[in-house]
């Protein structure tokens, strides 16, 4: 349901291109400020203004519409998701969630150095890296998990390792 990698390397050259298009726009109106403020032409200097700032406002504008393009709706996350071992993620559109017998997350072991399977409640959102969307869950206890690649039958389950790069990826079906 992301919008791919392949969109990533172009919206870095159409922002690339505004933004070189801004420091030229950017160098003229500051050459016409200089001139027009020599001339005390409050009038046109207040024009002149008031251009540089819909030009930035315009940029703005540009560069959060390229980021929030593709963007899943929280719809198509929420519901109930679980795996073959028996694993539920009962996802709400509020952005709260509740989990049970998820995955052992071995970046958090048990007491005993053994990774232990996952539950709680926690926090998610919908958010994007290296070009594709995927939504974040935050259990309380802080561990982090993600889905990715979701469709309205499955999606994939990894956690999110702040120390290593390892990924184990479980699948998980929308029930």
């Amino acid at each position: 349901m992301g919008t791919g990698s392949s969109a990533y390397p172009r919206i870095v050259l159409i922002g690339l291109l505004i933004v070189l298009l801004d420091l030229a726009a950017g160098g003229g109106l500051l050459a016409a400020l200089v001139v027009i403020a020599r001339r005390r032409r409050w009038t046109s200097l207040i024009a002149l203004l008031a251009g540089v700032g819909l030009l930035i406002l315009g940029n703005v504008r540009v560069l959060t519409s390229a980021y929030e393009q593709g963007r899943p709706a929280p719809a198509s996350v929420a519901g109930t998701w679980t795996d073959s071992d028996g694993a539920t993620l009962r996802v709400q559109l509020a952005g709260t969630f509740t989990a049970a017998g998820l995955p052992a997350d071995a970046d958090d072991p048990a007491g005993d150095g053994r990774p232990h399977p996952a539950d709680g409640r926690g926090t998610w959102q919908i958010t994007r890296g290296d070009g594709t969307w995927y939504a974040l869950f935050t259990l309380s206890g802080g561990a982090q998990f993600r889905l990715d690649g979701w469709t309205t039958s499955g999606a994939t389950f990894s956690y999110v390792f702040p120390r290593y790069n390892a990924v184990d990826l479980w699948a998980f079906y929308r029930r």
